[in-house]
């Protein structure tokens, strides 16, 4: 019976170092055709579910209906694998999609973008720059990559303070008419 056991430890440990080789020669590939973007690891494990916490132990306390703010986590993520990386370009870095594109790619009312958005803003996860195009309204989406963060989920700025938005942008999301 320890035979079995030992037998099943060596399998998961060559299944293990397999896949972990299979991984790393990915992650490689990818490297080299320039496909990738850094994903803090600090902003989904502390900055988000801070921002989810603080809408709904704070912002909606005591609500019955609350909105899915956990979808800030999948906008961000879009934008992040939107940003443009060509060196040769004038939006180096910025995440140039439009309401109606993230919209489909979350299945939500376009309404709710900027709200969402307008949360990330205001948690110093993302800067944004509106400008015209001839005649068409666009909207820049820079995602910040965040170094340093507060024991309490808070980003921390370049100056050391933490980024502590207002709870009144999350209620923003209550108040769009069209919601999903």
């Amino acid at each position: 019976m320890e035979s079995n056991s030992n037998e099943r430890s060596k399998a998961a440990k060559k299944n293990i170092r397999k896949t972990r080789e299979y991984a790393k020669e990915q992650k490689e590939q990818l490297l080299d055709k320039g496909g990738w973007s850094v994903l803090p690891n600090a902003v989904f494990k502390e900055v988000i579910p801070r921002i989810i916490s603080d809408a709904y132990d704070k912002a909606y306390a005591g609500a019955k209906r609350k909105p899915n703010i956990q979808d800030i986590a999948f906008l961000y993520s879009i934008l992040l694998s939107y940003a443009n990386t060509d060196e040769n370009n004038d939006y180096l870095g910025a995440s140039w999609v439009s309401t109606e594109n993230l919209a489909q790619l979350m299945r939500i009312s376009r309404n709710r973008i900027a709200a969402l958005s307008n949360i990330l803003e205001a948690n110093g996860l993302i800067k944004t720059v509106d400008f015209y195009e001839q005649i068409k309204r666009r909207k820049l989406y820079f995602v910040i990559h965040i170094t340093n963060v507060s024991e309490d989920g808070y980003v921390v700025n370049a100056e050391g303070e933490k980024i502590e938005p207002s709870i009144d942008v999350y209620r923003a999301l209550t108040q769009q008419k069209n919601e999903n």
